[in-house]
């Protein structure tokens, strides 16, 4: 298998800018514009945002130069101004209130958040996999909720909040349990089912349409994809393309076993979301529940079950199994932060942000 074997699929990143001086979160501007020519960067529901999409890829090559053209240039242009392109799921200090970017969906969504939306500084790495059947792509979806505990702990990248350690590898997940549809989602019978119960969330809190339902992996609104969302902005590119590279091997599994599948509910929501959780705050040092058996297994154990069913011996799987095996030896995102902070503040944190974002 090469590198461009698999189904289509497209990043999406966000980052944050901060001032160079205290790490704050600061108006991104114009500081997007004009600066790609493939892909697109844009304005995110945050002024403090920059979000970059990839275009349609067929391989993890097309994406990593991507990836990486876009955060040269944009880190480049924010170190002229005195700020920093921090790809992380939370700044390393939030404003007092959460600035939005003008739009009519963005201002209504502000709105019926509230004050939660202060605390709703966040920024996260999604990624879109192709999958052209809707009845599969439900199913699908199904098998993929049994690995977002794993998944979770892997991209666990936002230790640092208010200036502090908030004692959490992924904080960025504790803080998104507070809207309306988040986290794990339930296990779909077929499309109606999902089109029919979805439905019936629109209107209600904070979910203004099928966009604002935040489930941590979901059929997407706009296009023929399964979306997963559970991951923080990672902060390398490499980070971001493994992710990627695992989340396609992860969807073309299921989808080949789909059929075979199609009346196993997998485990039950609540396990997931308790796993999750247990994700968010310790990542991968506090063990992980299994995909396979539901119960709470050491890191190692977990990694080597996705070893079995994705069968890492390609190029891609190469790719997965470095990028793991980096996790075991060096720790994610949220322990690499958490280390440089001990050591020496937000200067030891901005080098950090700094050195890892163009990869």
């Amino acid at each position: 298998m090469s590198a461009r074997s698999g189904p289509r699929f497209g990043i999406e990143e966000e980052f944050f800018l901060l001032d160079r001086d205290t790490g704050r979160v600061v108006d991104a501007g114009d500081i997007g514009h004009g600066v790609l020519t493939r892909g697109e960067a844009h304005g995110e529901f945050l002024r403090s945002q920059i979000e970059f999409s990839t275009s349609i890829c067929s391989s993890l090559d097309d994406a990593r130069v991507q990836l990486a053209q876009h955060r040269r240039a944009i880190a480049a242009r924010a170190r002229e101004r005195g700020l920093v392109l921090a790809s992380t799921g939370t700044p390393f200090l939030a404003s007092s209130t959460a600035e939005v970017t003008a739009d009519p969906r963005y201002a209504g969504i502000a709105a019926a958040h509230a004050t939660l939306l202060d605390d709703h500084q966040v920024a996260a790495l999604h990624v879109h996999v192709e999958v052209p059947d809707l009845e599969q792509r439900v199913r699908v979806a199904n098998a993929l909720r049994d690995w977002l505990p794993l998944l979770r702990a892997a991209t666990a990248n936002s230790p640092l909040w208010r200036g502090a350690d908030s004692g959490f590898a992924s904080w960025r997940a504790i803080l998104l349990r507070r809207w309306t549809t988040s986290g794990c989602p339930p296990v779909f019978a077929d499309a109606d089912d999902q089109r029919n119960r979805t439905a019936a969330l629109v209107g209600l809190g904070g979910s203004r349409d099928a966009a604002t339902l935040a489930w941590d992996v979901r059929l997407s609104p706009r296009y023929p994809t399964v979306e997963l969302r559970v991951a923080d902005a990672q902060l390398a590119p490499a980070d971001s393309v493994a992710l990627a590279a695992l989340t396609r091997a992860l969807v073309a599994a299921a989808d080949a076993g789909a059929d075979a599948a199609r009346d196993v509910a997998g485990h039950p929501t609540e396990l997931l979301e308790a796993g999750s959780w247990h994700s968010a705050r310790f990542g991968v040092r506090g063990g992980v529940v299994s995909a396979v058996s539901g119960s709470l297994i050491p890191w190692e154990a977990a990694v080597e079950h996705l070893r079995d069913l994705l069968e890492l011996d390609s190029q891609p799987g190469d790719l997965i199994a470095g990028w793991l095996s980096g996790i075991r030896l060096h720790g994610t995102g949220a322990d690499r932060q958490r280390a440089a902070f001990a050591e020496g503040g937000w200067p030891a944190v901005r080098d950090l942000l700094e050195s890892s974002v163009a990869g």
